[in-house]
């Protein structure tokens, strides 16, 4: 039989005992104690201002609407989208009640606005806004070009926008954005018009009457809702900076 002594047993228990004291001493100061770890803030930093850029369309009360007759013009006036025209505009709104077209009659209508564009990647597109789509154009038919007519006339890009119908959803200035370049500029929407009853609805078909032979006489187109829109293009995804 093994006999411990007695003074051996309390040295084994002494170092067991000052073991767990010093795994316990490790333990907080681990996750008990706190720390004043160093930290600063550069005030110096600074990202400066964001300023937003602006987009907005004004219509020009003195010439909003202007109606002139292309090929039976009885006086020469220069206008946007012919050399030779008469203006039978009445009114302010274009109105000329007492003015009958017959097939083979061409207008134009000037549409003039002032725009505001600002921001450095702004791109804009122009509308026609009717409170909707407009088809069945009482044998009428429309081509659009827009016109940059602050100071001398430029056509903003190039061709032209055949109207078969009055679309909210078609740009008139094509595929060439409007830009922050054209900002504060007057712009006027050109819309060339024929009377052909015979275009139909594109299709063939006579859209006013039955009677193909007087198709669309006494028939009336009212353009009184119609309005400019400018809507910003939705700008490409930017390229990440690594």
């Amino acid at each position: 039989m093994n006999i411990t002594p007695h003074n051996e047993t309390d040295r084994r228990s002494r170092r067991v005992k000052g073991l767990i004291a010093g795994v316990a001493g490790i333990a907080l100061l681990l996750g008990g104690s706190t720390f004043a770890y160093w930290s600063q803030t550069a005030n110096t930093v600074n990202p400066g201002t964001l300023n937003n850029g602006n987009l907005n369309i004004e219509a020009l009360s003195s010439d909003t609407v202007k109606v002139f007759d292309i090929n039976h013009n009885g006086t020469s006036t220069t206008v946007v989208g012919t050399a030779n025209a008469t203006d039978i505009t009445s009114t302010a709104t274009g109105d000329n009640p007492s003015y009958r077209y017959v097939p083979g009659d061409q207008i134009e209508i000037d549409l003039s606005a002032t725009i505001t564009l600002a921001g450095d990647n702004m791109q804009a597109d122009l509308y026609l806004k009717p409170a909707a789509e407009m088809t069945g154009l009482k044998g009428w038919s429309f081509t659009v070009k827009v016109y940059d007519t602050t100071s001398t006339v430029a056509q903003i890009g190039s061709g032209e926008v055949s109207l078969s119908s009055i679309n909210p959803d078609q740009a008139l200035n094509g595929s060439t954005p409007l830009t922050k370049e054209h900002s504060g500029q007057k712009i006027t929407v050109a819309l060339v018009g024929t009377l052909d009853p015979t275009l139909g609805d594109g299709t063939g078909t006579a859209i006013c009457s039955s009677t193909s032979t007087r198709d669309c006489v006494t028939e009336s187109l009212d353009l009184s809702s119609l309005g400019l829109t400018l809507q910003q293009r939705t700008n490409p995804v930017p390229t990440q900076i690594p």
